[in-house]
């Protein structure tokens, strides 16, 4: 059997034990909360950025926008816009043309030739 001393020793023991458990979990509770401030700080800062980077981005899609319609320089753009579309179509047209002109030419050449080959080989 156990004395009254061992009783209390064994108690004081087990009271040490919990103590220093709960010191331990209270610096693990400690240093969750710290982490989790970290992280609230570093979300704050990061949603802050986010905002101010929105409000830019909205300020400069609505600057392009006006300036789109009040830009002066715009009916000169399309204007020379217009003038290289045509300039393009032209020049196809003439390569399409000559091409067309070309083959169709060398195709009566040759035609024309087998003709007076033709007409040479007749016996008179």
């Amino acid at each position: 059997m156990l004395s009254q001393n061992d009783k209390t020793e064994i108690r004081s023991w087990i009271e040490e034990g919990i103590e220093k458990i709960e010191v331990r979990t209270d610096n693990k509770f400690e240093i969750i909360h710290l982490k989790l401030e970290q992280i609230l700080e570093q979300t704050t800062r990061h949603n802050g950025g986010l905002k101010d980077n929105r409000s830019r981005i909205e300020a400069l899609e609505k600057g392009q926008v006006e300036h789109t319609i009040s830009c002066p320089v715009i009916e000169k753009v399309r204007t020379l816009e217009d003038e290289s579309l045509t300039t393009k179509s032209v020049k196809k047209f003439m390569v399409k043309t000559i091409g067309f002109t070309a083959t169709g030419m060398t195709i009566i050449w040759i035609v024309f030739q087998v003709i007076v080959k033709t007409i040479e080989n007749i016996p008179q």
